[in-house]
């Protein structure tokens, strides 16, 4: 993926490059700004894969786009995948599932590693929102040690779940 990606970029001698950016299947407030993970993330990221010489704008128009940045999506996957021929497509998954047509994606950003797959980049969920968010400098900056021990007579519990996640919520039986 990132050979696939790099090879196309324009040498540092030449003038800059704009690829412009679909996405889909994201989920409210990504694209706005108005949730920790945001568009921006990936547009960074993908700038900064491509080097100096290529800026990445979103657009809305899948027909100028050169870019299918797609999540699995949490209301079903309606995918852009086969909607036109993609320079690059890259699928992004915090969960702990791929759709069904994850093989036909140049790159795929998920939780997991595939030693049998050399798409599959390991990006788990938290990964993209604390640095989205901008938690990540806040753990930076932190000048203690962080607390291991439950407070004495707090009683504290914590369950993550997903519907749609078989695998995470085994550990609710």
């Amino acid at each position: 993926m990132m050979n696939k990606m790099t090879e196309d970029v324009l040498p540092p001698e030449q003038t800059q490059q704009t690829l412009y950016l679909f996405q889909n299947n994201f989920w409210p407030g990504f694209v706005e700004g108005t949730d920790p993970l945001t568009l921006t993330f990936f547009i960074d990221l993908l700038e900064r894969v491509f080097g100096n010489n290529t800026k990445i704008e979103h657009t809305t128009n899948i027909d100028r786009a050169d870019i299918l940045l797609e999540s699995i999506g949490f209301h079903g996957h309606n995918s852009k995948i086969l909607a036109k021929q993609w320079k690059y497509s890259i699928l992004f998954s915090g969960e702990s599932r791929l759709c069904p047509l994850s093989d036909k994606f140049d790159c795929i950003l998920w939780g997991k590693t595939d030693p049998n797959n050399a798409k599959v980049i390991c990006c788990p969920l938290f990964i993209p929102y604390l640095i989205s968010s901008g938690a990540l400098k806040q753990l930076v900056k932190m000048d203690q040690e962080p607390s291991t021990s439950i407070p004495p007579h707090k009683k504290i519990l914590a369950i993550i779940s997903n519907a749609n996640s078989p695998p995470r919520n085994a550990i609710l039986n």
